[in-house]
């Protein structure tokens, strides 16, 4: 839909060779959308990160470059998924900005769609957002490495702020209850 519909939004990567990657696949929508090269979090500045690194390595799925969090641990559980994880394992730093931060670079009050897929900070993000002050339709967010705790506490702060919820296998899907539920 970016590229066929043309949406406008921001698309956020804090690897920087992914980031260039990132911009690479949407090159025709440049007009549309911006960039930022950045991880969002509780503090701006350079905060450790753990990722495995780029690797021409056979036999390495597909989703392993996109294996990046604050927390090592959620990294670790892949350990026994991956060949060769702990050669590719690395600490990295990466740019860091917060979420008010984000709205106030970029100038934004309103916001259709917010997917998050932060291997484990999905909750952490979710209570960045000014649900009261930032108009938001739709959210996503990866569920899978929350604990059984934190996912429900996402769940009652999403509730609370006007959303429908809709669970599928690794994501929850937020709707505005004013929006019908696919």
């Amino acid at each position: 839909y970016i590229l066929t519909k043309k949406w406008q939004g921001i698309l956020i990567e804090p690897i920087p060779y992914l980031f260039e990657e990132l911009k690479n696949n949407y090159a025709e929508s440049k007009e549309e959308l911006i960039f930022e090269n950045s991880a969002i979090a509780h503090q701006r500045g350079q905060l450790k990160f753990y990722r495995l690194q780029k690797s021409d390595l056979p036999n390495l799925p597909r989703w392993y470059e996109q294996l990046g969090s604050f927390n090592k641990e959620v990294v670790m559980k892949h350990r026994e998924s991956i060949p060769a994880f702990d050669d590719l394992l690395v600490e990295d730093t990466v740019n860091s900005i917060t979420f008010d931060d984000l709205l106030q670079k970029h100038s934004l009050h309103k916001v259709d769609l917010i997917h998050i897929d932060t291997e484990g900070y999905d909750f952490e993000i979710l209570k960045m957002i000014p649900f009261a002050n930032l108009n938001v339709e739709l959210v996503m967010f990866e569920h899978i490495h929350l604990s059984d705790s934190d996912y429900k506490k996402a769940i009652k702060l999403m509730k609370n702020n006007g959303f429908k919820l809709c669970r599928k296998k690794r994501d929850t899907i937020a709707l505005k209850k004013e929006l019908p539920l696919f």
